[in-house]
């Protein structure tokens, strides 16, 4: 039984992190961003290297963890949903 819950929960994250791919796709063609370098990717998290600099390392998890978002990526996903110019 908790092989069969492990095994299921592996299923759930890799198509989570299928599904945040695809979601980044969605921002990087909707927001016309330039693209993020993929530092890694395995079966759990997406690393990618940020714009800001060296330092910026971005971390994106399919399984629940500390959340938070930068200010400037607020504003512009916020821009994309409500269609306004950048």
């Amino acid at each position: 039984m908790l092989t069969t819950c492990v095994r299921l929960w592996q299923r759930i994250s890799q198509k989570l992190l299928r599904n945040i791919q695809k979601f980044l796709e969605l921002i990087y063609i909707e927001l016309g961003c330039q693209r993020m370098k993929e530092i890694r990717i395995n079966m759990e998290e997406i690393v990618l290297q940020g714009d800001e600099g060296v330092q910026d390392v971005r971390t994106v998890n399919s399984y629940p963890s500390k959340v938070r978002a930068t200010n400037s990526f607020q504003s512009r996903v916020a821009r994309a949903i409500l269609r306004l110019p950048p």
